[in-house]
């Protein structure tokens, strides 16, 4: 694959794009998450992912280089991890407002740093502990509100929405950490074409337990946008990484919060709630501060 010139303003652009493109098939999930069961979108997100991600890598690369891998469980227990991951996430959507599941999903990093300490045996810095300690305070003040939850019909409520995506976030950074590990000796388009076929294998898994056909056409085509925009997103956020360093790029993933506040206001009539936006905050910033630290090393 031939080298690209670094563009910095372009990697940021892509990265935007990635993240706009991410919190629009999150909204999707949300409103079909109403009428149908979560492993049946958890599949089409991946069925069609792996239509236009396939037909884009195949053509791009040597099919047969493209499929060679030299740790095919390795790329299993990622897509394992990572199908688990998305399953928990869309079960979130179902019960939480989308800003309220968007700003829980930013846990993810912290728990990044947490797995490449244990797993990986990585050296973390102080500075990065320290981020890690400020990011779970603001994880804590953002599940405060459904921590003390006290109803009787717990199953089903926004508390069992927040539970469910807190995992998702957990699942998502063993997943990522699984990248790390296959990216030492994996190509990055192997390593995405292997997630998505076997994402696809293990969710279609779900569907002999909870199966329901599309109402009408709309829903249908929702639920082919679910994957078909996912797809288009990861290629976006991929391209965003070659054309600019990954310290520079990431903390734009907090631009998601803005998407998914303005799209639950305008679709839902949703609000984030003030601890939520406090808990988010700090969050934010501690992922800014391992930023503002990678880039200054």
């Amino acid at each position: 694959m031939h080298s690209i010139s670094p563009s910095p303003l372009k990697g940021i652009a892509f990265k935007l794009i990635s993240c706009f493109l991410f919190t629009c098939m999150a909204a999707l999930v949300r409103e079909l998450g109403q009428r149908y069961p979560t492993g049946q979108i958890v599949f089409c997100r991946n069925f069609f992912a792996l239509l236009i991600i396939g037909a884009v890598l195949l053509r791009a690369d040597n099919p047969r280089e493209l499929m060679r891998t030299h740790r095919p469980f390795g790329h299993f227990y990622r897509a394992f991890s990572g199908v688990m991951a998305i399953f928990c996430m869309f079960m979130g959507l179902r019960y939480l407002p989308l800003p309220d599941a968007t700003a829980i999903s930013y846990a993810q990093p912290i728990f990044c740093i947490v797995f490449a300490a244990i797993l990986l045996k990585e050296h973390v810095p102080p500075v990065r502990w320290l981020a890690v300690a400020l990011g779970l305070s603001g994880v804590l003040i953002m599940l405060w509100p459904y921590l003390q939850y006290s109803g009787v019909d717990w199953h089903g409520s926004a508390a069992y929405g927040a539970m469910y995506t807190f995992i998702g976030a957990i699942l998502a950074a063993l997943a990522l950490t699984q990248v790390r590990a296959l990216a030492k000796t994996e190509r990055a388009s192997t390593i995405v074409l292997y997630f998505t076929l076997f994402a696809t294998l293990l969710s279609a898994l779900a569907l002999p337990f909870g199966f329901e056909w599309p109402l009408n056409w709309f829903d249908a085509l929702k639920m082919a946008g679910v994957g078909l925009i996912g797809g288009v997103g990861q290629m976006f956020l991929t391209q965003s990484y070659r054309y600019a360093d990954a310290s520079l790029v990431a903390p734009f993933d907090y631009s998601t919060m803005i998407y998914a506040t303005l799209l639950g206001m305008a679709f839902f009539g949703e609000y984030p709630s003030v601890l939520v936006l406090i808990g988010a905050s700090i969050v934010i910033a501690s992922g800014m501060l391992v930023a503002w630290w990678e880039r200054k090393k």
